[in-house]
């Protein structure tokens, strides 16, 4: 265990110390977000966070976690970052922005991470599409809710620690070196982008997070005796993103509006409508984002039935958010910008 905190604290210490320095770079090179229509700050920000995270995440990882697998996630997080880099400085449009983690993934799959959770017989079909498509969808889930100070990295960061834990649980190395860097590097970043914030993670940062936990949950293994209970551990562990994202497309398409165009609806702006200050707003979507991880951990260790039962409550759970932010008038603006 003391290794693993080992882990962590060196991200966390290496991340604190490259943010400020990568704040200064972000305004010497122009790479800043403007205020503008779904933005809530109202001056420039600078957007190299991602960049810190990275940093402070590769330094971590490498110093512990050296094998084949660690090695070509980190080529695939690095190619993330870069491409999600180049959106930040030139904002390359909505289009450009959809096809990069499809990038990103093909690399990782091409070096031979992909899921293993269906059977052989369909693994060179199947398990490489549902790796393609999770990971693509894993990474714009994050990048849609970093629509708020502190909402994505914090949400990584809990994400993280609970891929930390069960990889502990379930004695996988690599997984628990890389899932604690990665918890270190975000809470290093958090320090200054908690609100109100001081730097934003952007694209790069959003993407880079999101990649990463996907791969992670693609390449261990979550072997339980039912398949079922096993799909669930990582779909829990990134419960909100995966809520918030289904939540506002649900939305999008009721009121008959296209799904991919990013809007003011998610589940952190109705929040702040129905009274809930900005840093209120964040603690609560991270207590959630919290019990959903921890229910992928508590899962883990019951029997079949009594993690259905579990799974039951926590879906009521989430059913009755819905229908109460549901209630929350529908707001919508033509615009060309997308989450």
């Amino acid at each position: 265990m003391e290794s693993y905190l080992f882990n962590f604290g060196i991200a966390f210490v290496l991340t604190a110390i490259a943010t400020p320095f990568c704040r200064w770079l972000a305004f010497r090179w122009d790479i800043v977000d403007h205020p503008g229509y779904r933005k809530i700050h109202h001056r420039a920000m600078p957007l190299l966070g991602g960049l810190a995270i990275y940093l402070g995440f590769l330094i971590a990882t490498l110093i512990d976690g050296r094998d084949s697998g660690t090695t070509k996630i980190l080529i695939g997080g690095s190619v993330i970052l870069m491409l999600g880099l180049l959106d930040d400085k030139y904002a390359m449009g909505a289009r450009v922005k959809f096809i990069l983690p499809g990038l990103a993934a093909l690399v990782l799959i091409y070096l031979g991470i992909e899921s293993v959770f269906l059977p052989e017989v369909w693994h060179n079909l199947l398990n490489i599409g549902f790796s393609f498509l999770w990971i693509v969808g894993i990474v714009h889930a994050f990048n849609i809710i970093d629509n708020m100070d502190g909402l994505s990295s914090g949400v990584a960061c809990i994400s993280a620690l609970a891929f930390g834990v069960l990889g502990l649980l379930t004695n996988q190395y690599t997984v628990a070196v890389l899932a604690f860097s990665l918890a270190g590097a975000c809470l290093g970043f958090l320090l200054f982008n908690f609100p109100p914030a001081k730097i934003f993670a952007g694209d790069a940062g959003s993407m880079f997070m999101g990649f990463t936990l996907a791969t992670i949950a693609i390449y261990a293994s979550w072997e339980t005796l039912n398949l079922t209970t096993s799909l669930l551990m990582p779909v829990l562990a990134l419960g909100y993103p995966i809520y918030d994202t289904a939540f506002v497309t649900i939305l999008r398409v009721w009121n008959r509006k296209p799904f991919w165009i990013g809007d003011a609806n998610h589940t952190s702006h109705r929040l702040v409508k129905i009274g809930f200050s900005q840093r209120s707003t964040i603690l609560l979507l991270y207590l959630l984002s919290f019990g959903l991880a921890l229910t992928a951990v508590i899962i883990n260790t019951l029997p079949f039935s009594a993690a259905m039962l579990v799974v039951g409550v926590v879906l009521f759970l989430l059913l009755a958010i819905s229908l109460i932010l549901g209630k929350v008038p529908f707001v919508w603006k033509d615009n060309k910008q997308q989450n």
